[in-house]
């Protein structure tokens, strides 16, 4: 249900590139026009945020209806159903945000990450930078939610290096359940952004009635 994996940073984001050769153009001129066509670094100060409902009576979400997951995420990011309790936000084909609000017969966060590791085993440069556990509080529920989150980079065939961080967090049992799993993913130099959509979509995420 999930697949994640690869890029270079600590906490949490990325994507590649695209060119062409015009007039005998040469290959690394057509490689330069390439990167220069995507958008610079993702910055935090860019982003907005939306509060965004899904898993609905009616399972169309934004509706007003009685829902079951909810979370607040880049406003303009496109949101696309992945099943009925995990959707996923993308932008440009660059950076993504993917929240899946209910994990069935899930063990500790720290098990769930370890357990992520392993699923990982054999994907294309791979690097896992770092597996660390904390808290935040929810503003939704008033409550501390806490979590242990992997983050690592890997090799996309068509984009390059990828930087990801998936977050398992658990918002009743002090990390001992994991209820949630949340992931971020982009370029390495969008790491920082990311890692604020990840920890924004954390701080609110929460069943939502």
């Amino acid at each position: 249900m999930n697949k994640m994996i690869k890029r270079g940073i600590a906490g949490v984001g990325a994507l590649g590139a695209a060119g062409g050769v015009l007039f005998g153009a040469l290959p690394s001129d057509a490689a330069t026009g390439a990167a220069a066509s995507q958008p610079g670094p993702l910055h935090s100060s860019q982003l907005k945020y939306v509060m965004h409902t899904w898993a609905c009576d009616s399972d169309a979400g934004l509706d007003g209806r009685a829902c079951q997951v909810g979370a607040e995420v880049p406003k303009g990011w496109a949101w696309t159903k992945v099943d009925r309790y995990q959707a996923r936000f993308d932008k440009s084909n660059l950076w993504m945000v993917r929240i899946d609000g209910y994990l069935p017969n899930a063990g500790s966060t720290a098990a769930m990450a370890k357990a992520k590791q392993k699923a990982l085993r054999g994907t294309a440069g791979l690097k896992i930078l770092s597996v660390k556990s904390s808290s935040l509080p929810n503003t939704v529920t008033k409550s501390r939610i806490y979590f242990t989150t992997v983050t690592y980079t890997y090799r996309d065939a068509t984009r390059g290096i990828r930087w990801v961080a998936t977050r398992y967090a658990d918002p009743m049992d002090h990390g001992a359940g994991a209820q949630e799993e949340l992931t971020v993913s982009g370029r390495p130099q969008d790491a920082g952004a990311l890692g604020v959509v990840l920890n924004r979509a954390t701080q609110t995420v929460a069943l939502a009635g």
